[in-house]
């Protein structure tokens, strides 16, 4: 058995050719407004494939399902959810649930 660990949302973003700095700045302006009105969040990334330019992930840690829930039901939400979907080919949301996880130990400052 797992042990509980922390909540995560996820986003896999497929955005329409053309349209991936709009994205970007949709998704930082909906980013700051769900950490600044939202309780239960505490940082957000969103990352772009290398290779294939218009594929995006973003994920956040947040203290419970409850406050994931309450974040999904606003009004905001939906309605960038909804902005999300006429830039993206493809929109698909996640909660996940850590499992596992590794951190470097930390080395000794020279001298």
């Amino acid at each position: 058995m797992v042990d509980e660990g922390a909540f995560f949302t996820v986003g896999l973003w497929t955005v329409k050719s053309g349209k991936e700095e709009e994205f970007v700045k949709k998704w930082q302006e909906f980013a700051r407004w769900s950490l600044d009105a939202m309780e239960g969040g505490s940082w957000a990334y969103l990352v772009q494939d290398r290779e294939q330019k218009n594929r995006f992930v973003s994920f956040g840690p947040w203290d419970s399902l409850e406050t994931i829930a309450a974040w999904r039901q606003t009004t905001e939400f939906k309605s960038a959810i909804a902005e999300f979907r006429g830039l993206c080919e493809e929109v698909t949301p996640g909660t996940m649930q850590e499992v596992a996880h590794f951190t470097k130990p930390s080395t000794p400052a020279p001298g």
